[in-house]
């Protein structure tokens, strides 16, 4: 088998939230909080602490890795149309926490449900946490 090289195959990362504080019940309430992975079997998030809490534009020209110290928890949720609110999957889906400063990575089943990256705590003072998001798999079935 030969490894994949092509980057048009490799996940393509969106920025979708920055999180300066761990998240509240009221978050739970916002579908936009959320991540749509649409025809997508599986997602991705990666989770990176930066060291500030208003890194304005987030382009790769400014450093916001050096010195970041947060060290977030992160459970998974997933949208209830019906009760228009996030509810959590049981058994939780949630990563174990990592050094202060080091951003990681993780996947899960996704099948075409918005899911939000739930912050729990961990974020430090006056820094931020940036949650990027990909879709990797397309669900033929979705259409």
């Amino acid at each position: 088998m030969r490894p994949q090289s092509s980057p048009a195959r490799a996940p393509d990362y969106q920025l979708i939230r920055i999180v300066t504080a761990a998240d509240v019940a009221a978050d739970y309430l916002k579908k936009s909080n959320g991540c749509n992975f649409g025809s997508y079997l599986r997602g991705c998030f990666q989770i990176v602490p930066i060291n500030t809490a208003t890194p304005g534009d987030v382009d790769g020209s400014v450093d916001l890795i050096t010195g970041a110290t947060s060290a977030p928890t992160v459970v998974l949720r997933f949208w209830n149309q019906v009760l228009g609110r996030f509810v959590i999957h049981n058994p939780t889906i949630a990563p174990a926490a990592l050094a202060g400063g080091v951003a990681f990575e993780m996947d899960f089943d996704a099948i075409g449900r918005i899911v939000m990256p739930e912050i729990t705590g961990g974020v430090t003072a006056a820094q931020g946490v940036l949650i990027f998001a990909s879709g990797i798999g397309h669900n033929e079935s979705t259409g």
